[in-house]
């Protein structure tokens, strides 16, 4: 039976940890190389949806405002249930709809008694009105 006596030196560890250390250096120089500004907005998750009315807004507004803001059940006066209403109150100047539910000073919080809708849903809100509002 043959015994192999491996004789590790500091000097071959030392170099191993250079090479380590250099490789984790290039891969975190490498890895940062797109964190610029410019890049980390185009690559928001949320613009990969095509924002449309019946598509995304819509189905939001039916999920978090209807039960108070329908034909039905008009809280404040405030329609929320047919696209004309929606269009009028997201497209006037100082938006009441964008400023609501985005919680700014002077605006109502909505939804009511809920948390503020996430990031996404704002962002749709926000790129449909810069659109125009458009029923599609």
């Amino acid at each position: 039976m043959k015994f192999y006596n491996y004789k590790v030196s500091f000097d071959s560890i030392q170099k191993k940890g250079h090479v380590f250390s250099m490789l984790v250096a290039l891969s975190l120089f490498f890895s940062c190389a797109y964190d610029d500004e410019d890049t980390l907005i185009l690559s928001n998750p949320c613009d990969t949806v095509p924002i449309t009315y019946s598509g995304v807004i819509q189905p939001i507004l039916e999920t978090y405002c209807y039960n108070c803001h329908s034909s039905n059940n008009p809280s404040d006066g405030i329609i929320l249930d047919n696209y004309e209403d929606v269009k009028d109150i997201a497209l006037e100047e100082n938006s009441r709809l964008i400023g609501s539910i985005n919680h700014e000073a002077g605006y109502a919080a909505m939804p009511q008694r809920q948390p503020k809708l996430d990031s996404c849903k704002l962002h749709y809100f926000d790129v449909w009105v810069e659109q125009g509002g458009l029923d599609n």
